[in-house]
Formats: structure tokens, C-alpha cells, sequence
């Protein structure tokens, strides 16, 4: 696969124009054909949009993005309305990779869920739609019979789950975090996957500390008793009463106890970091990537602006009240720089602790986006640039080694 990849990674600079590089050279960015429109959108909309928390993994040599949402008629700052897919699209990275394929379709429509690349198929977890979350799984599997790729059910989660993360390792997918029953968790979920990846068995571990965390990174790696599941990212929403909990450390379960090991690297400014919304895979050197989420502070002020507006409305505060809600109307309207995204490459090493930042891309700018690894490339599929603002670029970061 490995020559395959390659070939492929040429197609991706030829196809972009250009090819970027960190200063040392190990890092180099790279472009492939954007994710199109469903044809529902294509009707009236030649201009990809993209999507946001779709499914998304490897199959062999072929990347797969399935599902997601986005707001195709007009903005949500315009109140616009959000639609969810049920589209499986797959983009053959042994030839030339110019094009996707509409190669199948969810049970439903349906976003915010997550997956996971195992040897027998793309595990996919949860999500909801517009009216509700579901606690199903199924696995994506390339069917030669049909010649397209088909969801296979597996055994349900027993709650509903949406805005979680999932990872995998020796057989094992982990699930961390999100909603669960409509509730912020702190659960965490093992399924033993079958060797033909026709069952697994779901079973509760033990819940992570601190506080909840909706929209977390998750990566696993190792095996037997030397087998991590690193936690990050995330928020636990507040109220009216209570603020909103932003943790920016790092978990680790190891050996069925969970510990915090570091804290995430601050900004440049020495703000905090999150994660949430953001990315995280594991490489095969005891180390995890780390890239893209929201902005901190950015988005701190946004969700915590209810219980600001209703503090300063039981103090009889009106002018902060009004400060505070013309903020809140103009939140979406902003350029994207103004969101911060984070838009560096940082990598941990679980045993030394070490964070060493790789590089800086604008690729990496993105919430809710997906991410997979193959040997040394990762692909970044989608996102957000901006709160209700998508883009349908599917990105490469290559290590070089």
C-alpha cells in the first residue's frame, strides 16, 4: 500500500497547485479533491459545502466519509436551517485519487456520531439527528455483491450517544465522553470487536475525572498491559447559574485507572488550549497528534453568555445585558480569523511527556472535522471554519520520515 500512497500523495500536490512544508522539512501538507455536494444540494448548488462530524475512516486503500450536516439553503447567522446526509462517499487512494463516488447509504440520515478504521471495517458510533440521538452501531464494510459499501448492525451502546469520541487498539474500540442520554458524561465504553468484525460486546469502564467533556479527542495505543486510551478536549456546558468547565488537560487510562499526565500546551500568548472539537490519532511510536478545536477563550465567552446575561439581569445591569445580547447576535458574523481556530501540529509522547509542536497549516483550522491515519499521512476531511460555516477540503499532512 505503501507505493500506492505515495502515487497518491503526488496526484494530491498536482491537484492543489502547491505543497507546503514545515521549516525542517519533516512536515508537508498536501490537498485532495473536495468532498462534493449530495446530490440533493448538487440540484441547485454546484459550489461544494462540505460537512461537519460525518463519519469517516479507511477501507484497505479507499478513504470513506459518510453522513454529516451542514446548512445548504443559507447561513445559520441568517437562520438558516441545519440538514443531516445519510450519503457514504469513497475516494480511491491507489490510483490517482481524482474523484469521490457516491458508493452507498447510512440506516439514516446522520452527524455528530463517531468512528473509528479497524481490519474489519469503519465502526461507527451513535449520533443524532435533528429530533433525536441514537445508542446505534454499525460497521461500514465494502459488499461485492452490491458493489457498494453497507452498514452491518452491531450491538447497540446502552444509552444514546452523540458528540463523543471513539478510538481503537488490539481489538478493542473505546468510546469516551459526549452526550449520553442527553446528558453531559464522563463515560467511557469498551467493545471487544470479533476477529471478522461481525460482533462486538460493549461493556462500562470506568468513568474519567474532572468534569464532564462533549466534543473530546480520543487515541489508543499499545496493547495487553503496556494498552493507553488518551483523553482529551472537551467541555462540560454550564446554566444559567453555573459557568462552563473547560478542562485543558490530558487523561490516561492504563491498567483500569485513569490519571492525568500533562496539561495541553498553551497558545503562543499563554492562553489556554482545548481541544475540543479537534482531532487526535495515535502513531506507532507511543505518541499521539493533536491538532485543530476552538479557541479557547473565543469560545468560553460564547457558551457561558447565557449565564453572564442572566447574572446581569438579576442584578438590574441593562446595560451589560445589552453589550451582552448584541454580542451574542453578531457571534456568527465574523471572518473566520477572528474564531482562532487553532491551526498547529503538536505531538505527544504518552511515555516522556514531551509536546513538540511540528508545524503551523491553516488545514488544520477546523472543528468537527474527521481524521485518519494511514503509515505516515494523515487526511483531514471537512469541518468547520467558523461556526456554521463548513468546507468540503479534504487534506494531507505527510511525517516525513
Amino acid at each position: 500500500m505503501k507505493n500506492n500512497i505515495k502515487t497518491m500523495l503526488l496526484s494530491a500536490v498536482l491537484l492543489s497547485g502547491s505543497c507546503s512544508s514545515s521549516e525542517d522539512g519533516r512536515i508537508s501538507w498536501g490537498r485532495l479533491p473536495d468532498l462534493p455536494n449530495p446530490p440533493s444540494v448538487s440540484e441547485y448548488l454546484s459550489v461544494p459545502l462540505g460537512v461537519s462530524a460525518p463519519f469517516m475512516g479507511l477501507l484497505g486503500e479507499t478513504l470513506v466519509v459518510a453522513g454529516g450536516c451542514n446548512f445548504p439553503d443559507k447561513p445559520v447567522a441568517d437562520g438558516g436551517c441545519k440538514r443531516f446526509y445519510d450519503e457514504i462517499w469513497a475516494l480511491d487512494l491507489s490510483g490517482n485519487a481524482n474523484a469521490w463516488k457516491l458508493v452507498g447509504h447510512l440506516p439514516r440520515a446522520l452527524a455528530y456520531g463517531c468512528s473509528v478504521t479497524t481490519p474489519s471495517g469503519i465502526v461507527c458510533v451513535g449520533g443524532n439527528d435533528s429530533e433525536r440521538s441514537f445508542a446505534e452501531c454499525f460497521s461500514l464494510r465494502w459488499s461485492a455483491d452490491r458493489s457498494e459499501i453497507v452498514a452491518h448492525p452491531l450491538q447497540s451502546l446502552p444509552c444514546t450517544v452523540d458528540n463523543s469520541s471513539t478510538a481503537f487498539s488490539s481489538g478493542s474500540v473505546f468510546v469516551a465522553g459526549g452526550n449520553c442520554d442527553g446528558q453531559p458524561s464522563r463515560m467511557v465504553f469498551r467493545g471487544d470487536l470479533s476477529p471478522e468484525g461481525d460482533s462486538i460486546q460493549w461493556n462500562k469502564m470506568s468513568d474519567f475525572p474532572g468534569p464532564a467533556r462533549v466534543q473530546p479527542v480520543l487515541a489508543a495505543i499499545g496493547s495487553g498491559t503496556d494498552l493507553q486510551v488518551c483523553l482529551a478536549g472537551g467541555f462540560q456546558p454550564g446554566d444559567n447559574k453555573v459557568p462552563p468547565q473547560i478542562p485543558s488537560n490530558v487523561l490516561v487510562w492504563k491498567e483500569n485507572e485513569w490519571t492525568e499526565v500533562s496539561s495541553l500546551p498553551t497558545l503562543s500568548d499563554g492562553s489556554p488550549r482545548t481541544l475540543t472539537g479537534g482531532c487526535a490519532v495515535a502513531m506507532a511510536d507511543n505518541s499521539v497528534l493533536f491538532f485543530g478545536g476552538v479557541n479557547y477563550d473565543c469560545f468560553f465567552a460564547a457558551v457561558d453568555r447565557p449565564r453572564c446575561i442572566a447574572e446581569a439581569e438579576a442584578a438590574g445591569d441593562s446595560l451589560t445585558v445589552a453589550k451582552l445580547k448584541e454580542e451574542g447576535r453578531e457571534y456568527l458574523r465574523h471572518d473566520v480569523s477572528w474564531y482562532k481556530f487553532n491551526d498547529d501540529l503538536w505531538l505527544y509522547n504518552i511515555a516522556s511527556g514531551e509536546w513538540k509542536c511540528l508545524g503551523t497549516n491553516e488545514s488544520l483550522a477546523r472543528a468537527g472535522a474527521g481524521a485518519v491515519i494511514c503509515e505516515n499521512n494523515v487526511f483531514i476531511v471537512c469541518g468547520e471554519l467558523k461556526p456554521g460555516i463548513r468546507t468540503p477540503q479534504v487534506s494531507v499532512v505527510t511525517i516525513n520520515e
